[in-house]
């Protein structure tokens, strides 16, 4: 599997480039792609990826399976940290954090 926590969100600019990254949702689909990719002619690639809860594209990162039929050999996980988990029990805020910067 792939962890993409690391993945700059949607939009976000690549230094010393004119364009913006695509986002992890982006990434998923085109890992998704390469994995339908028939292995010996038997069968499609199955793969996971996984996404930090504090990811600023978590939320795309969910829909990106909303369609039942998207990505159909492909599993998306959400990595829960204790401190989201702290902030659902106090009905309190969670913060994203941009990978590239940390803020």
């Amino acid at each position: 599997g792939f962890n993409l926590s690391g993945i700059r969100p949607e939009g976000d600019k690549v230094n010393g480039q004119q364009g913006v990254a695509c986002g992890p949702a982006r990434i998923v689909e085109m890992l998704s792609s390469a994995a339908n990719i028939r292995q010996g002619g038997i069968r499609q690639g199955c793969n996971s990826t996984v996404i930090d809860v504090s990811h600023p594209d978590v939320m795309k990162f969910i829909r990106v399976k909303s369609n039942p039929n998207a990505l159909p050999n492909f599993y998306t996980s959400i990595a829960v940290s204790d401190d989201f988990m702290r902030a659902v029990s106090r009905d309190g805020d969670h913060h994203l954090i941009n990978p590239r910067t940390r803020e």
